[in-house]
């Protein structure tokens, strides 16, 4: 049996309901995708809890009979910017924990090295690991500039792998303008490989 319109009677506006389910439920399916939810679920959450406000009105001044549908698609907008918004949030630590660990994983040796303008007066002649946990490096600083200078001198000792291990220090005082000094960096290490690489890491003058 149809139903017969009565006149003057007005067909309920139900479209801005049904839009606003219809967004929050993509919304919420959308903030589960990676990457593109950060950006879809947002937007499609954002109208849908608009839509589902609107609708609401439209169902309490009577001019639409879908107020559920409004109210399912302003809750699941809710959800819906909230995951993506916490997704977002994870995206953003997992990145900056990939960075960190590329970073600390990378080797060293090239970090630990100092500009060739502040070593070029200090040579590294050897590497070698000693007794008793220490290791020496024999340095040869040359003075260049034309006063007399005193050096502050600090050495990297690298594994095989480039990885620092231990750090070396030195002073090479009062050198003459053009003054060759030999002097032995000295530092401690703990099981030392067969194999060592010392880098002149820092250099500091006066």
């Amino acid at each position: 049996m149809s139903t017969v319109q009565q006149p003057g009677q007005v067909q309920p506006k139900n479209g801005t309901g049904t839009a606003a389910l219809v967004l929050g439920i993509l919304a919420v399916v959308f903030a589960f995708i990676p990457l593109v939810g950060i950006v879809l679920g947002p937007i499609f959450g954002l109208i849908a809890i608009i839509l589902g406000i609107l609708g609401m009105k439209r169902a309490n001044a009577r001019v639409a009979s879908n107020k559920g549908a409004s109210i399912a698609g302003l809750v699941l907008g809710i959800i819906g910017v909230v995951i993506a918004i916490i997704a977002a949030v994870i995206a953003s630590a997992v990145v900056a924990s990939v960075d960190e660990a590329v970073e600390s994983a990378a080797p060293s040796s090239s970090a630990t090295a100092a500009p060739a303008q502040e070593t070029q007066d200090v040579l590294v002649n050897s590497c070698t690991p000693g007794e008793f946990g220490q290791v020496s490096a024999d340095l040869t600083v040359t003075n260049s500039d034309d006063a007399a200078r005193s050096y502050l001198i600090t050495v990297s000792v690298n594994g095989p792998d480039g990885n620092r291990l231990a750090e070396a220090n030195a002073a090479a005082n009062s050198i003459a303008p053009g003054q060759v000094a030999q002097v032995q960096a000295i530092g401690s290490i703990t099981d030392p490989p067969a194999e060592l690489t010392c880098v002149v890491a820092n250099v500091s003058s006066s």
